[in-house]
């Protein structure tokens, strides 16, 4: 998680970035990995150690899931596996 975050840091793109965001809005609770807030948008990051079908269908129900509790936020999600990013 960390080399992620060091990079959306570096990158100077995210007003704030967020490790291990815990939530529980609209009766939808759940974690993510990383959060990478801008001015209109919310980055979604889910961290795998390794790429599998499983791992990315996991991803997607967790970016889903804070999707149905944040509806009105703009969010863009992405899968980081392996040192790639993948957008769920």
């Amino acid at each position: 998680i960390s080399k992620l975050e060091n990079q959306l840091l570096a990158s100077g793109e995210f007003e704030k970035i967020i490790k291990f965001y815990e939530y529980q809005e609209n009766g939808v609770q759940g974690e993510i990995d990383l959060l990478g807030l801008k001015k209109d948008s919310t980055y979604f990051y889910e961290i795998k150690s390794n790429y599998t079908i499983r791992a990315r269908i996991k991803a997607k129900l967790q970016f889903e899931k804070f999707k149905r509790a944040f509806p009105k936020t703009h969010a863009i999600g992405y899968l980081y596996c392996g040192g790639g990013l993948i957008q769920l």
